[in-house]
């Protein structure tokens, strides 16, 4: 298989969202369905100001929508490929 340097630029920024341990545990905590910082900060015993940080990177780089409803933002996976992709990581791993 041959890449080009932008094919590797490209994985090589794909990859590093799964470099974080919290990047992984939000995108999988969101698959059940859209959930707030609150909940996630309660669901994932983590402090708010780095959930938020985190939540910031996958928003930018395209891997979960944000929804305002009223004073709240609400997050949710945009792709749940990401979930199947996650599973074939984990059986990698081992």
């Amino acid at each position: 298989m041959h890449l080009s340097k932008r094919d590797c630029l490209k994985i090589s920024k794909f990859s590093k969202t799964f470099a974080n341990p919290l990047r992984v545990q939000l995108m999988c905590s969101l698959k059940i369905g859209p959930k707030n910082v609150s909940t996630l900060c309660d669901e994932l015993l983590s402090k708010e100001s780095n959930i938020s940080q985190q939540l910031r990177y996958l928003w930018q780089v395209g891997y979960i929508a944000k929804k305002k409803k009223g004073r709240e933002t609400f997050y949710s996976l945009k792709n749940i490929e990401v979930i199947k992709l996650l599973q074939k990581l984990k059986e990698l791993a081992k």
